[in-house]
């Protein structure tokens, strides 16, 4: 509650928390504010957060530079703080006397993503699958609410089982992979062998098909020659015999 007369110093101002980290159920002080995703981060979020390539651009500020203004942001709606109507519409009143001061904008509700935490017993992490009721549970719900399933297997023991599983489906489609990239190699290779000898064979063939015409011409030419020069031999001939009929 505010006392008249006294001034408001940067303690009575709340510090906010990191708000992946909270997700978590971690308490880490805000360090800064990351303006794209609209959530404040501790030290280690915050140095870390443009590691990734999606977040390289994303625009950070220092949660000190943020509090040197009058007001800090307002921090994130969320189940456990909801604000009533009249807040909201004293916030909005006091927003219109402060149009020049910028904040950043909303917080959205951060979506969980994951939780290794047991919902009954937050201190406990997630360790046994009941493949009876098909959830996972921790240590002591195991022991009180599962004691009489039938099966209650380690987390560990099914990650590392399906581990290898998965390994060794890999391990078969990286050889079955292999094998049918050295039978294509193979055949790649027998056709080009194949290619080359038909090729050759080709090449032979038509060699003997144009000797074959050249000596069938040759021939031909000869023959016809021959019987040229016979021809006229015999036309030599009849001209004599008729020169001597003509003198008889």
């Amino acid at each position: 509650m505010e006392v008249p007369g006294r001034k408001e110093s940067s303690d009575d101002k709340v510090k906010q928390k990191c708000q992946p980290c909270q997700d978590e159920n971690v308490l880490h002080e805000a360090y800064g504010y990351c303006k794209t995703c609209g959530e404040y981060l501790c030290d280690a979020c915050y140095k870390y957060h443009r590691r990734p390539k999606p977040f390289k651009d994303h625009v950070l500020v220092e949660y000190k530079t943020i509090m040197s203004k009058d007001r800090a942001p307002t921090p994130p709606d969320s189940d456990r703080h909801k604000v009533s109507d009249d807040q909201i519409l004293q916030q909005g009143e006091n927003n219109d006397k402060c149009k020049t001061k910028k904040s950043p904008p909303p917080v959205p509700r951060r979506r969980r993503i994951c939780n290794t935490k047991c919902s009954v017993h937050p201190s406990e992490d997630l360790k046994y699958h009941c493949k009876t009721h098909k959830i996972v549970v921790c240590s002591e719900c195991a022991l009180k609410e599962h004691r009489q399933c039938d099966t209650l297997e380690n987390i560990q023991d099914i990650f590392y089982s399906e581990s290898k599983r998965i390994v060794s489906k890999i391990k078969y489609v990286e050889d079955k992979a292999a094998y049918i990239l050295k039978q294509e190699t193979n055949a790649n290779k027998g056709a080009d062998v194949s290619y080359e000898e038909v090729l050759s064979q080709i090449r032979l063939d038509r060699e003997q098909v144009y000797k074959y015409f050249d000596e069938t011409e040759k021939r031909l030419n000869n023959e016809v020659d021959r019987f040229r020069e016979r021809s006229k031999i015999r036309q030599t001939e009849m001209l004599d015999m008729c020169q001597k009929l003509k003198k008889v």
